[in-house]
């Protein structure tokens, strides 16, 4: 009976939503066609970085550089292991692109154009799932559809489209799974964290946030909870959850860091905090 309800809960949900939800992602959709369009090529490094990683992997080259873009990492020589700086999601966007639509840069924009329409869809839902006010939700939606300066970065080969989808995903989820306490979403907020992580190093803080959720979860129902021993059991087994699902897409590329480098994270992105002068040569 609880999920013939759950059901109709779902159906009614999605009649309510979806006008709303079909114009938002229609208008985003829309947007991210025209950003793109007049772009030809990659407009700056990173994003020509990540378009050469992808087309690496396209020609069999693997996860290798064949030129040398900073001497963080200490490079032997070239080709070398490549994302030691950056991390290799958006490289393997392209790449799946590229299988489909051959090695171009409009091939290297489809993945994050669509990817990208997705979060004023997901703003809409957070919006509502935390206010339910049908005009917050709305209002979320178009402010992440027309986002002003990064309307441009969500349609170029870079991480700002990848990451702020998995983000969303992940902090949502992690909401959710405290609320609701349903072990799914903690399943989907680890998911997420690992595709966070892939495809930005600094991804690796919402683990910590997610672990720090739980912790002032159990602190805020100190009070409440009759027996502490059985809610701290299970956020430890949620935990578990959460970090097998992390691992399933962070696992396979920390083995490759091991296997090139001797480490699971490279450490090439923390020594700009030692720089104290950089030296430029007119």
């Amino acid at each position: 009976m609880s999920t013939e309800k759950a059901r109709l809960t779902k159906t009614r949900w999605l009649n309510e939503h979806q006008r709303p939800l079909a114009i938002i992602l229609g208008l985003s959709l829309l947007m991210r066609f025209l950003a793109a369009l007049p772009m030809q090529r990659p407009g700056y490094m990173d994003a020509a970085y990540y378009v050469d990683g992808a087309l690496s992997l396209y020609e069999g080259r693997g996860f290798n550089d064949p030129f040398i873009w900073n001497y963080l990492d200490d490079p032997a020589g070239i080709p070398h292991p490549s994302h030691l700086y950056w991390m290799p999601l958006s490289s393997i966007l392209g790449y799946l692109s590229f299988l489909f639509f051959g090695p171009t840069y409009r091939a290297a924009q489809i993945p994050f154009a669509l990817l990208s329409s997705l979060l004023p869809v997901l703003s809409y839902v957070v919006a509502y799932d935390l206010s339910q006010n049908r005009r917050h939700a709305m209002s979320a939606g178009l402010f992440a559809t027309f986002s002003g300066f990064y309307v441009a970065y969500w349609v170029t080969p870079d991480n700002f489209g990848p990451f702020a989808v998995a983000g969303v995903l992940c902090l949502w989820a992690a909401g959710r799974a405290f609320r609701t306490g349903r072990s799914i979403w903690f399943a989907v907020s680890g998911l997420s964290a690992g595709f966070a992580h892939l495809a930005r190093a600094d991804g690796l803080l919402l683990v910590a946030v997610a672990l720090l959720a739980g912790v002032s979860q159990i602190a805020n129902r100190r009070s409440q909870i009759a027996d502490r021993r059985s809610q701290i059991g299970r956020l430890c087994i949620c935990y578990l959850l959460f970090a097998i699902c992390y691992l399933l897409v962070m696992g396979p590329w920390l083995m490759r860091n091991v296997r090139v480098t001797g480490r699971l994270l490279s450490t090439a992105g923390v020594q700009t905090m030692w720089l104290t002068r950089y030296p430029v040569q007119l």
